[in-house]
């Protein structure tokens, strides 16, 4: 697909390109925080589902662009094959959550289902 411009911004990474900011600890898990934007929330007052996928995906991204080589950084991508949310309460505009990613076994390359 290539000559397609998205005006869209890449995942896990903010508006300049730049990957979204956060930390690896002592175990090799990401962690990262997101705030509710008054856009994130749905006619029932709170994030909607939608969203959290979103920073998901964010969360599981910047985890790779993190922890990759820079040489491998755009050569290959990380996939979430698995995702689990705990939901402890309505989040609100201006509420801050937390993310926590880990990777379980070494890469594997391809994989088709």
């Amino acid at each position: 697909m290539s000559g397609i411009v998205s005006d869209r911004r890449r995942i896990g990474c903010d508006e300049h390109g730049h990957p979204l900011v956060g930390e690896v600890d002592e175990h090799r898990r990401f962690h990262i925080r997101f705030r509710a934007r008054d856009a994130d929330i749905d006619e029932l007052g709170h994030v909607n589902n939608a969203v959290w996928v979103t920073w998901i995906q964010d969360a599981s991204v910047a985890h790779w662009l993190t922890a990759a080589r820079p040489q491998d950084r755009d050569r290959f991508v990380a996939v979430v094959l698995r995702h689990e949310v705990d939901y402890r309460g309505n989040v609100r505009a201006g509420d801050e959550v937390s993310a926590i990613t880990w990777v379980v076994r070494a890469p594997r390359g391809v994989r088709y289902a």
